[in-house]
């Protein structure tokens, strides 16, 4: 082959690469850009503050910037429909969560996307579980004393959660129907933070919430933590009890995950799984994850994600469907 052949056969390479879809970009190196990394909740909450940690780290990964973009609303429905809408180029990433993507979905009216088919889920990050907790004026010191007391005084006693049809809600729900249908009223509010400030005063006897949200109340003696819905103790914390030795099934547990635009390249997902293994096995990560009660999950692989939602959005199914 002569210059002038390899020049005209370079010129057809290049033309080539323009007219199929997605060849160039799989060709040239990614990112080759800041990356948007949406979250679907304002700014300051136990979500964000990891989001906007693991992104700083994510960004020295990839060697460029991870911006986040708070998008709140409806849960997160909003933030995925527009990341579901997005470009599939890798560009445009979500913090995916149990919000957004277990009741929200579940629990929408107009929720404008799939999600599981609308997305390309890259992978897990952390897992934290939610806690039984009562005010200290209430006599009960474990689970099953809990339930005791509302057996012995039914549809006069209130639980709280930070909205309806929420997860907190749901497990709050799973709790009632697995030990043997109590009658114990729900209380919706709009964000964990009044719901707290409720049973701090009194006014609630019983909560749901993420463990790492009610440790620091645990520990000034404001509140009891009755148990946690892990599948097993606590490395971090184990003084507190498993829900499930008391009420066996009673396991609930949130999560954060990496997703994407479904229709993702294979190659680049499988840079950016690679890539947020890194940033979430990040020593430092760790031990501020871990104080807090949130499990990274360093050991997983590339479907495990899609798998966890397919079964949460199955087994929270039939108690949203009792609700309504």
């Amino acid at each position: 082959m002569n210059r002038r052949q390899f020049l005209a056969a370079g010129g057809a390479a290049v033309a080539y690469t323009m007219t199929v879809p997605g060849m160039a970009l799989a060709q040239g190196a990614y990112p080759s850009r800041p990356v948007q990394f949406v979250v679907g909740f304002a700014p300051g909450g136990n979500s964000d503050v990891i989001a906007r940690r693991f992104a700083d780290l994510l960004s020295k990964q990839l060697g460029q910037p991870v911006v986040v973009d708070n998008t709140p609303g409806a849960g997160g429905a909003i933030a995925s429909g527009e990341v579901a809408r997005a470009s599939a180029d890798g560009h445009t990433l979500q913090l995916a969560s149990a919000s957004t993507h277990v009741t929200a979905p579940l629990t929408g009216k107009d929720v404008s996307f799939d999600p599981i088919k609308d997305f390309t889920h890259i992978r897990l990050l952390t897992l934290q579980p939610w806690a039984i907790v009562v005010n200290p004026q209430v006599p009960a010191n474990t689970l099953a004393e809990m339930i005791d007391l509302i057996k012995a005084k039914p549809n006069e006693l209130f639980y709280g959660s930070g909205g309806v049809g929420g997860l907190a809600h749901l497990t709050g729900e799973l709790f009632k129907k697995l030990a043997g249908g109590l009658q114990i009223e729900h209380v919706g509010y709009q964000g964990g933070a009044p719901a707290l400030q409720d049973i701090v005063a009194g006014r609630l006897q019983m909560m749901v919430e993420v463990i790492g949200a009610v440790l620091p109340y645990q520990k000034s003696g404001q509140l009891k933590i009755l148990a946690v819905c892990s599948e097993k103790k606590l490395a971090s914390h184990p003084d507190l009890a498993v829900a499930a030795d008391t009420v066996p099934g009673l396991v609930s547990e949130t999560f954060l995950g990496i997703s994407a635009p479904k229709g993702l390249q294979d190659d680049i997902r499988a840079k950016l799984f690679e890539a947020a293994g890194a940033a979430i096995s990040d020593k430092k990560f760790m031990e501020e994850l871990q104080a807090v009660a949130t499990n990274p999950v360093t050991e997983t692989t590339p479907d495990a994600m899609t798998m966890h939602i397919e079964n949460e959005l199955a087994k929270w199914k039939p108690i949203v469907e009792s609700l309504s």
